[in-house]
């Protein structure tokens, strides 16, 4: 049994499944770092007392 080229493969609207995990290893890394900065160490602080 071979495995399917994903490239051949379609995903959701479409698209090569190859492009989907790209746009989803780029949107993950964006929200990491988005909560990252969230998390300040100062607004943490300021939230105990």
């Amino acid at each position: 049994m071979t495995k399917p080229d994903p490239d051949k493969l379609k995903g959701p609207g479409g698209l090569a499944l190859r492009p989907v995990h790209a746009q989803v290893k780029l949107s993950t890394s964006r929200d990491r770092l988005a909560r990252v900065q969230k998390r300040s160490p100062q607004a943490i602080s300021l939230g105990r007392w």
